[in-house]
């Protein structure tokens, strides 16, 4: 075990710091909140009995974990992580009894209600440590003296006090309570009264409806008669007992001519669910937690999916990470020094690489890309590894137009040489009788660049559509086959099953919403691009007239299969179930796997990228090829079309080289098939004044 070093300040300075920092306010004060001497705190405790308070904290207690603990070597520069590194096994697997997730969440949980949260680190002979254990914040108690910020911790897990010493015990302090810098300071304090308001309006709520769901009652006689007190006290008894609990709404029957009022206000004239908001929207902003994220009327009244992601993101950035942030310091520089000298030369952090919230949109990311890559700022290559696709050697390029000069900095483009015609070597499968056909092949080049790029796009819009899918169709298993009844379900067989969550799934709207909608957009993309660069490489003017493009954008969303959608998920729906049946699994881990297959069709083994991937190259040539033929229709001087192969060598496609180099005429090519997998041909105009 290291010696543990204590650095004492000078006398004069530790004097006068005791007696300006140490000094406690009047305790009376500290949960009286301005304008009221009422104690909110004994009326409401510490928060953790209102459901305003708990829907939040259990979010965080949820997600906090989700980031994995990793730790960094630093040298210079440099940062080398350290997976296996002993501390981190320890926050994993803190003791025998919680996981690290179940002790970060009670940590997480006292941080922000009492400002504080405690480990107790237990070590072996060595000083080794070995077990962390999370300590309840009401039971520990940090001491120290006006010369020793903290000497030693006291511990009353039972009323009788434990010295522990500082380096027995990690502590997380929220902030600074300024009437007692040594501890943290609970942000839920300042919101007591909205606590305390929001208890008393669920119980006038639930006071109502105990007593016949209306305010209490005013009964007199009506006229000159005085009822004397014990006649008040009788009719009130007769009340109570007749005509209040289960008895409530029997009818009530007087001798004499009687008064019956409501006394007080009714609950849609006090409209008692507005007044619930006010405590949810303050409860849930000094948490740093959206209310419609923790699930609150507050939020739920203004939610919609697109604000719902937003909502979650921001949780995370004004919530999750920053706490993560401050709890990494802590154990930075607490408990790693218990292993290692210098905690300087290391880094602790809480990974968020892999929350999904964060990442990055997949449309939006595609789309960036797409547009840097456009530009010229960004390679294919590197376009394609930021969406998760394969890059080849040929795709680190540059794509800029051929009209563009490079002009070095400092010069004005008049003064700089003119820019070199692109060096560009003819496809062999071009023939030889065409005069341009290096600006043939240059278009040809082109059009595949769009292809891939535009197959980017609609791959990942296409991958979380299939991902909807897949979650759409384990809820409606789970709806369809809950926990209690799974054994008498699965006595039937799966496709019955399977055709029950069908049922509920309602794949149609999913198909029309989420994938034909979507694919279409993609066809007038792909037709606007396609005519953008026939007229910006070959200048031939073209373009499609809109009866041709309407007619082309309809056909979206019906290639390679996608017509199939419902039998596939149905045959991933069976096999999750009868593959859960055989390894005895339960409702949740059918539905999670339900959740896994389905995405990925019936290329289970490659996945549903790939699959989203292999149809979206399909949609996307296809768009492209009926784009560009209805283009050159519209050029008077194109007299046919010739089928060229965009790839050359090794990854040739059979089908399509069989094709490349023959002439078409618009009639012929209208027929042709170019829509199986990995189609690569493109057309090329045979312009009259080439021949």
């Amino acid at each position: 075990m290291k010696a543990r070093q204590i650095l004492t300040a000078p006398a004069r300075g530790a004097k006068a710091l005791g007696q300006m920092v140490f000094r406690r306010g009047n305790a009376w004060n500290l949960f009286r909140l301005p304008g009221s001497r009422f104690d909110y705190q004994s009326a409401v405790g510490d928060g953790t009995n209102s459901s305003t308070v708990v829907a939040p904290l259990e979010w965080i207690g949820r997600n906090f974990p989700a980031a994995v603990p990793t730790l960094w070597k630093v040298e210079g520069d440099e940062e080398e992580k350290q997976p296996d590194h002993p501390m981190l096994r320890l926050l994993a697997r803190p003791n025998p009894y919680y996981s690290g997730a179940t002790n970060w969440a009670a940590v997480i949980a006292d941080w922000f209600v009492d400002g504080n949260g405690y480990m107790i680190v237990i070590r072996d002979r060595g000083g080794t440590p070995r077990e962390l254990w999370w300590t309840p914040a009401n039971v520990m108690e940090p001491k120290g003296t006006a010369t020793e910020f903290i000497t030693h911790y006291e511990y009353k897990p039972n009323g009788i006090a434990i010295r522990l010493e500082p380096d027995e015990v990690i502590h997380f302090r929220n902030g600074v309570d300024p009437e007692n810098p040594r501890k943290g300071r609970s942000p839920l304090k300042s919101v007591l009264r909205e606590v305390f308001t929001d208890d008393e309006a669920a119980n006038f709520t639930a006071q109502l409806l105990k007593n016949m769901g209306v305010p209490g009652l005013v009964i007199s006689p009506d006229g000159d008669y005085t009822l004397t007190d014990e006649e008040a006290a009788a009719a009130k008894e007769h009340v109570q007992a007749n005509f209040t609990g289960d008895k409530r709404g029997e009818p009530l029957v007087t001798s004499g001519k009687t008064r019956v009022q409501p006394f007080g206000f009714s609950p849609k004239e006090l409209d008692l669910k507005d007044l619930r908001r006010i405590p949810e929207e303050r409860v849930t902003a000094v948490l740093g937690v959206p209310a419609i994220v923790a699930g609150l009327g507050a939020g739920l009244d203004r939610s919609t999916f697109a604000n719902f992601s937003e909502a979650r993101e921001a949780a995370y950035e004004e919530c999750i990470i920053p706490t993560q942030g401050l709890i990494a310091e802590e154990i930075r520089f607490q408990l790693l020094p218990m292993f290692e000298d210098d905690p300087y030369l290391w880094r602790f952090a809480f990974d968020t690489s892999g929350i999904r919230v964060l990442q990055e949109d997949k449309d939006k990311l595609s789309e960036r890309m797409g547009r840097e890559v456009k530009d010229g700022v960004r390679t294919v290559a590197e376009a394609r590894r930021a969406l998760g696709l394969d890059a080849e050697e040929s795709d680190e390029v540059y794509l800029r137009p051929y009209s563009a000069i490079e002009v070095p900095q400092g010069e004005r483009a008049v003064d700089a040489p003119a820019a070199a015609p692109p060096k560009l070597k003819a496809n062999p499968h071009l023939p030889a009788k065409f005069k341009n056909r290096i600006a043939i092949d240059a278009l040809m080049d082109e059009l595949d660049r769009d292809a891939d790029a535009l197959t980017g796009l609609l791959t990942a819009k296409l991958e979380k559509a299939f991902d909807r899918l897949g979650d759409m169709a384990a809820e409606a298993f789970e709806a369809t086959v809950t926990e209690a009844d799974l054994p008498k379900a699965l006595k039937a067989t799966g496709p019955s099953i399977a055709d029950d969550v069908l049922d509920q799934l309602k794949t149609n709207d999913w198909f029309e919403s989420e994938v034909k909608k979507p694919v279409r957009a993609h066809y007038e993309e792909t037709a606007t691009k396609t005519v953008d660069t026939i007229n910006r490489v070959m200048d031939l003017g073209v373009m499609i007239p809109d009866p041709a493009a309407q007619e082309i954008i309809a056909r979206g969303g019906t290639k390679l299969g996608m017509e199939d959608i419902e039998d596939e998920t149905r045959e991933r729906i069976v096999g999750a179930i009868e593959q859960g049946r055989e390894e005895g699994q339960g409702a949740k881990e059918i539905a999670r796997r339900i959740r896994e297959d389905v995405p990925a069709g019936r290329f289970v083994n490659a996945g549903p990228k790939y699959r989203a991937e292999l149809i979206a190259r399909a949609e996307t040539k296809y768009a492209q090829n009926a784009s560009t033929v209805q283009a050159y229709k519209d050029a008077p001087n194109v007299t046919a079309l010739l089928c060229f192969d965009a790839r050359i060598g090794d990854e040739h496609d059979p089908e399509c080289e069989e094709r490349a180099g023959k002439e078409f005429t618009f009639e012929d090519a209208d027929g042709e098939d170019l829509t199986h997998p990995n189609c690569s041909l493109s057309w090329a105009p045979v312009v009259a004044e080439s021949l």
